[in-house]
């Protein structure tokens, strides 16, 4: 219960508030990814920046179902935005996956299998980006769409070309290196149906 002098601030607009946290979350993620993928984020950072994604999943799809009762409009969007919070949801998850396998080969010693795949992260963020920043509006997000597109196309016969210089090599072990590329293939996938 409020005092006296005091007032409640509530959202005027469930609709607009998505708006911008679709925006926001897009922008936060893509820095996310390429802090990740360059080695420049610490792990208990990526851990804790991955469960507030969680977190986030959740409130939007509450907050998604909220906004359908404020007008047509609103109405109208709600599929779009359930399948963006559906394609965040997979690229993050994928991602994650990624990134605790990668974090569990090294822990292994499978150096065979990450200095295969390693060479490839690097890859990825300027994929991400536009004039060294992060995509921001839905243009940049076409643009890193298309790029994703190119790469994921030249991606598996790049992987695969890798395998049989593995193959000789003693403490190379197949099924952690075709998980690793399944999940790095996925990721860049789910990244694209995202952008």
């Amino acid at each position: 219960m409020l005092g006296r002098g005091q007032r409640a601030d509530f959202p005027q607009h469930a609709g607009g508030q998505i708006r911008g946290t679709v925006r926001r979350r897009f922008t936060h993620f893509v820095d996310y990814v390429c802090r990740v993928m360059s080695g420049t984020m610490e792990r208990a950072q990526i851990e804790k920046t991955n469960l507030a994604f969680v977190s986030d999943i959740v409130g939007f799809e509450a907050a998604r179902s909220v906004a359908v009762f404020e007008n047509p409009e609103s109405r109208m969007r709600g599929g779009r935005l359930a399948r963006l919070n559906s394609e965040f949801m997979s690229a993050s998850t994928r991602f994650h996956a990624l990134h605790q396998l990668m974090n569990r080969l090294r822990e292994a010693a499978s150096t065979a299998t990450i200095e295969a795949l390693e060479p490839f992260f690097p890859e990825v963020p300027p994929l991400l980006l536009k004039d060294g920043e992060p995509v921001r509006h839905a243009g940049d997000a076409g643009q890193a769409a298309a790029q994703l597109r190119d790469y994921k196309a030249a991606l598996s016969k790049r992987v695969c070309e890798r395998r049989p210089s593995l193959e000789t090599d003693a403490a190379f072990v197949a099924l952690e290196f075709d998980t690793a590329c399944e999940l790095l293939y996925r990721f860049v996938d789910d990244m694209l149906a995202y952008a």
